[in-house]
This record gives C-alpha cells, structure tokens and sequence, in this order.
C-alpha cells in the first residue's frame, strides 16, 4: 500500500551532454496513491564515470525540496 505514492521521473532526465550554461529539467511523477502533502528533498552533485563526487568550478551542487499536494501527480 503506498497511500502517499512512490515517486520517480518520468524518464531519463540526464543527458549524455550538456553545454555549459545549459538548464536540465526533469519532471518528477508521482503514481498509486495520492493522499495527503508529500515533501520529496532532493540533491544534484557531478559524479564522474570512476563515480567519485569532485569538487569543481564549473558546477554547481544543489539540493531542495519539491512539495506535492494531495492529488498532484507532477511538478
């Protein structure tokens, strides 16, 4: 029973290559249940292809949070 929901995205939302100064949006969905305000907290690092999280100029970390209201089933 998943009352609140599970959450993914809606497909692959990283691409093989961006340019510098480029925006990626990915859509988050949300499927079975749908009950209630449901807060997903998410982060976005670089991991390189070795899968270690460097530290570099070019890019920026982010982290937040993505608030669904009851019945809501993307933001």
């Amino acid at each position: 029973d998943n009352a609140n929901g599970l959450f993914g995205f809606t497909g692959a939302c990283i691409p093989e290559i961006a340019e510098e100064g480029s925006t990626i949006s990915c859509v988050v969905e949300r499927t079975r249940g749908a009950l209630d305000y449901v807060h997903v907290f998410y982060t976005i690092s670089q991991i390189e292809t070795d899968g270690i999280n460097y530290l570099v100029d070019d890019f920026a970390n982010a982290s937040g949070t993505i608030t669904f209201l009851p019945w809501q089933r993307s933001e």
